[in-house]
């Protein structure tokens, strides 16, 4: 790769991270539903480094043990049946987040990915030691229209007000919100008959009267908005970030 750049023309380095392994639910077939499978992936971030190499400080650039924890935990909670729409996923969700805290970048944020290479390996689907794999590119700008299609659907619902939506995939909702003890978050309901799953992240959470722990799912009804609450103790005061991925089968196309 050419490393000199023209003048006027921003400078484009790489953030590796290969030999990510972690098992996921993923597949067509009535035991990849139920059975965890081993998928392995590399992963490429292009963007500007020289100021992290400046400065020596690590809040001038991307963490990559970040990248690994939200990758893995992305895998390990959500389910997916075509290994494309893994790689999709993934690929948004590090185009649009800024880690650890998982919430949307910064439209001018320095630090934020321009570019994604993404390779996906599902070692264990084929017999002979034959092994599938995908690569996929995409860049920041591919990323815009998904999130302003899902801010427009969010009418009536407590996130038009925050906008705090980072990601969408055809099946999957990626959220982020700053939640207080004396807090609701209402999600909106869907009018379609899919299947709903709603995944914790890193903080407990109580769903519709419902205790959820944190990385764990709970099977939603298919037509009623989930209402999300904070359910840390009277003399915690504080509010936090909670992360929900909020999942839909793919039993029917998108509404």
């Amino acid at each position: 790769m050419q490393r000199k750049q023209q003048r006027g023309v921003t400078q484009m380095d790489w953030l590796r991270v290969n030999n990510i392994q972690q098992f996921c639910i993923i597949g067509l077939f009535p035991h990849e539903r139920i059975e965890p499978q081993e998928l392995q992936l590399d992963i490429e971030l292009g963007l500007d480094l020289s100021s992290a190499g400046k400065t020596n400080r690590l809040d001038e650039t991307i963490d990559y043990a970040q990248v690994l924890r939200f990758v893995r935990w992305l895998l390990a909670t959500a389910r997916f049946e075509l290994i494309e729409h893994a790689a999709e996923t993934i690929a948004y969700g590090l185009l649009s987040l800024r880690l650890p805290s998982l919430v949307p970048y910064d439209a001018v944020d320095p630090r934020r990915p321009r570019l994604i290479r993404l390779r996906l390996r599902k070692p264990k689907a084929l017999q002979w030691n034959a092994c599938p794999e995908i690569e996929i590119e995409r860049d920041q700008t591919q990323i815009l229209k998904h999130q302003q299609l899902w801010l427009a659907n969010q009418k009536g619902s407590d996130l038009e007000q925050t906008g705090q939506a980072v990601f969408l995939s055809s099946h999957l909702e990626l959220i982020s919100h700053r939640l207080a003890p004396s807090e609701t978050l209402t999600l909106p309901s869907k009018q379609d008959k899919r299947e709903r799953f709603l995944l914790a992240g890193q903080r407990d959470l109580i769903v519709s009267g419902q205790y959820l722990a944190r990385k764990q799912g709970l099977q939603l009804d298919s037509q009623v908005a989930p209402i999300i609450e904070h359910p840390a103790q009277l003399s915690q005061k504080n509010r936090y970030f909670i992360e929900l991925a909020y999942q839909f089968s793919s039993d029917q196309s998108p509404p």
